[in-house]
């Protein structure tokens, strides 16, 4: 006989780089939670008739909030659920999932739907080659305006940083080049901090979010659209230029990146960079710009 499992997976869908699961929590799994939640949120209740945190369940679920006692339940449920998910599907997930869907009946299996954001799929063939076209194409341009620059004698244009053109340049055809589809919510979280940056930004300027727009001359909308298109392209550049190190075998050492550190003057700085996930951090702020400065010499 098949045992069953407290938690039952169930894939609804699985594409652009997002896999969507829904989670069947077994009622006695359920009913285990919600009855340590109510002790834990019951600890410091007082009840009359009963010494401090001591009434038993079925008084306690009398006196507190059902929202409170669901809420605690779930966050004790979902460790179990995404560790289930990493136990039977072999995903390559980015992030944390987003909450899509929950419901939560009384002596009954309660489901939790989950979007887990996936690392991209995607070819990188040709990129090398396409690459050096650009830089090509771009070297003729520059002549060619440097020639029109001299016929004209116009001195009032201010001269291009060659190196930040060739940039811009190879930055532009990797996006061009090279399909890819971001999980939405990575591009959704980045939104959302650029708008709390917004608002701490105007708060600093002493003025409303609505204020600042105007100045611009962009409504609410726009800015959100002007920040989901740089997400996505920030976002898009940095898989590729992973994947690129990857191919092009680049590597990062510990005494790279303790030079990096050393490199800044205030030491505590250097001790919060020292830790190991900030290590890490800059780690790959090195293998990036050494993926850039290898592509650049193409």
């Amino acid at each position: 006989m098949t045992k069953k499992t407290a938690i039952a997976l169930k894939t609804e869908s699985h594409q652009d780089s997002t896999i969507v699961i829904t989670a069947t929590i077994d009622a006695n799994l359920v009913a285990k939670h919600k009855n340590d939640s109510m002790l834990h949120l019951g600890h410091d209740l007082t009840i009359k008739g009963f010494r401090r945190g001591k009434a038993p369940l079925n008084v306690l679920k009398e006196h507190l909030d059902p929202q409170k006692v669901t809420n605690h339940t779930l966050e004790h449920i979902f460790p179990e659920i995404i560790k289930e998910v990493f136990k039977q599907h072999q995903l390559k997930i980015i992030g944390n999932p987003t909450l899509t869907a929950v419901t939560t009946p009384d002596q009954a299996p309660w489901t939790v739907t989950l979007s887990f954001p996936l690392l991209p799929e995607f070819e990188i063939k040709g990129y090398q080659d396409k690459l050096k076209k650009a830089f090509k194409d771009l070297e003729t341009k520059t002549k060619k305006d440097a020639s029109s620059k001299t016929k004209s004698d116009d001195k009032t244009q201010t001269p291009k940083d060659p190196q930040s053109e060739k940039l811009t340049a190879l930055l532009d055809t990797l996006l061009k080049e090279i399909e890819l589809t971001v999980p939405e919510s990575l591009i959704t979280q980045e939104v959302n901090q650029s708008l709390v940056r917004l608002y701490d930004h105007t708060q600093a300027l002493g003025i409303t979010v609505d204020q600042y727009l105007k100045s611009l001359g962009k409504t609410a909308e726009q800015i959100k659209q002007d920040y989901h298109q740089a997400a996505t392209e920030n976002l898009k550049i940095e898989f590729i230029l992973d994947r690129i190190a990857t191919d092009l075998d680049i590597a990062v050492n510990d005494d790279e990146i303790t030079d990096m550190i050393n490199a800044s003057g205030d030491q505590q700085a250097k001790d919060q960079l020292n830790h190991p996930e900030q290590r890490a951090y800059v780690k790959g702020i090195i293998k990036k710009r050494k993926t850039i400065d290898t592509l650049l010499n193409l």
